[in-house]
């Protein structure tokens, strides 16, 4: 049995639709799946609103002032007339001013948004690119 040019033909063509087919199956589910993770970043953004709104507030705040685009380190300190000296900038957050701020920070913690760094007895935190990314929009 020998195959003709035109059932040659027609399998090259059907191999190219074939892998067209699949090439932009495989475009729009990648496009769906990142409309799904920014709504579920909204969502998720909403919900910690909700939960921990003056901090929040105050971190968008923050992060609408000058020269912090490079800023991802926060401090947590039990009232303004405690001083902290750093050799780079960072954020400072009073617990007078927000009801339990270890525990609002450590919901941030648990979303994966902060990170807390070093062994002292201050907390000191990493803010994440995400919740800065989120920071940096809402601050605009």
């Amino acid at each position: 049995m020998t195959i003709g040019v035109s059932d040659g033909i027609s399998f090259l063509v059907g191999v190219a639709v074939g892998a067209a087919g699949q090439y932009f199956a495989d475009k729009y589910t990648d496009r769906r799946r990142a409309q799904e993770q920014r709504s579920g970043e909204r969502r998720r953004f909403a919900e910690l609103q909700a939960l921990i709104p003056g901090l929040l507030n105050e971190m968008t705040k923050d992060f609408a002032g000058p020269d912090v685009n490079f800023v991802r380190e926060a401090v947590l300190l039990p009232n303004q007339r405690v001083i902290y000296n750093s050799d780079h900038p960072v954020f400072t957050y009073f617990e007078d001013q927000h009801p339990n701020l270890a525990g609002q920070f450590a919901i941030l913690e648990n979303h994966g948004l902060v990170s807390r760094i070093g062994s002292s007895n201050t907390a000191r935190f990493r803010i994440s690119e995400e919740l800065a990314s989120f920071l940096l929009t809402e601050s605009k």
